[in-house]
């Protein structure tokens, strides 16, 4: 084979290597991971950093205010932020707006997220 052939050959090669490489980061940046399902409690300790009885003591205290001011408060206590997110603010924004925590119409929701890891 002549020098042009390959030369050319390996240029297409070169730029076919450069497109599947800018596809998979390009996909790697969009693939966005799934928020956690909404807890079931109003405080969440996944690292039991909360002695059991201080945990249920929020929990009712969190309960009642829900009760007599229709806000809704979540704290989740947790390790560190899941792997796939760039930021805490990613994650805490984009998790607290899949919750949908409060009522839509008063938007009287939050949530305090608490990392301890």
């Amino acid at each position: 084979m002549n020098s042009f052939v390959l030369g050319r050959a390996r240029s297409i090669a070169l730029r076919a290597c450069a497109l599947v490489l800018l596809l998979c980061s390009a996909a790697s940046v969009f693939a966005q991971p799934k928020a956690l399902p909404p807890p079931t409690n109003f405080f969440t300790d996944s690292v039991g950093v909360v002695s059991t009885g201080a945990s249920s003591q929020i929990e009712q205290k969190l309960r009642d205010f829900e009760k007599a001011s229709s806000n809704q408060v979540l704290v989740v206590v947790a390790d560190h932020v899941p792997e796939g997110y760039t930021s805490i603010e990613e994650y805490t924004n984009r998790t607290a707006e899949a919750w949908r925590v409060g009522d839509k119409a008063r938007d009287n929701g939050a949530v305090m997220f608490v990392f301890v890891g």
